[in-house]
């Protein structure tokens, strides 16, 4: 955390734009996270290589509706393809990856994967943001801790969890939103 505060006070004293790439604040976040700096610096590398290689295989047309989020080098892929050999295709890069541990695959089949549907990417986006904010003023859940990715009103969650108990809580918390259909939990209750 004060490494984050350091970054902002310099860049208010310089009077600079801030540019902050993805992986300094993901690295800056680890801080408040119940992993180490080195667990985040590995699984900011998996998650790159991982969509790195999608792009090399064609992201714009197969993975565009991919969504990877690397916790604890466990793999979380959401979203939706056009096919079963796609799902299998992304499922074999993420494990392809040096140092991945877990590939939890929620990848959905669906033809129209191509199509942009705005009013459901809306509904999924407004879900994700009311369970972030939930579990943000939750005093008795660490929210860092916990990563959350809305695809067709289902949630997942990936994460850590301080105990059984505040596991229940977010998953409570996510499906009481309006909207949330299921919700899948990847969190790993851990020290």
């Amino acid at each position: 955390m004060n490494f984050l505060i350091h970054i902002a006070i310099i860049c208010l004293l310089s009077s600079c734009s801030v540019f902050v790439p993805t992986s300094v604040v993901k690295l800056g976040m680890s801080a408040a996270k119940d992993k180490t700096i080195g667990e985040s610096i590995d699984d900011t590398a998996i998650e790159t290589k991982i969509k790195k290689e999608f792009l090399v295989k064609d992201f714009k047309h197969k993975f565009a509706r991919i969504n990877v989020e690397v916790v604890k080098s466990k793999v979380l892929l959401t979203g939706v393809v056009e096919s079963e050999e796609d799902i299998v295709s992304a499922v074999e890069v993420a494990w392809a990856q040096k140092g991945v541990k877990a590939v939890a695959n929620e990848l959905q089949v669906d033809e129209n994967s191509k199509s942009f549907d705005p009013k459901q990417y809306a509904i999924d986006t407004w879900i994700t943001t009311r369970v972030k904010s939930k579990l943000f003023f939750a005093r008795d859940i660490k929210f860092v801790n916990y990563t959350v990715v809305t695809t067709r009103n289902v949630v997942y969650i990936i994460g850590v969890a301080r105990s059984e108990d505040e596991l229940t809580r977010v998953t409570d918390i996510a499906a009481r939103i309006q909207g949330v259909e299921k919700v899948v939990s990847h969190v790993k209750v851990g020290s």
